[in-house]
């Protein structure tokens, strides 16, 4: 199951770069993964998600 996953997201990787540069692909991909991450983690495993997230922890230095 984890490998079709992979397989999933670089064939998503590849696509993403005929469209776009490289940085915008990484950055889409990096976001989709750790979103999907997440909601699969929520989802699947019951895992708690944390309300609370500071403006600070996303734009640190």
């Amino acid at each position: 199951m984890v490998i079709l996953f992979n397989v999933m997201m670089w064939g998503c990787y590849v696509n993403s770069l005929k469209a776009l540069s490289s940085l915008q692909a990484t950055v889409t991909n990096f976001a989709t993964n750790f979103l999907s991450s997440g909601l699969a983690g929520f989802f699947l495993f019951e895992e708690p998600l944390s309300p609370k997230v500071h403006i600070s922890t996303l734009l640190c230095c």
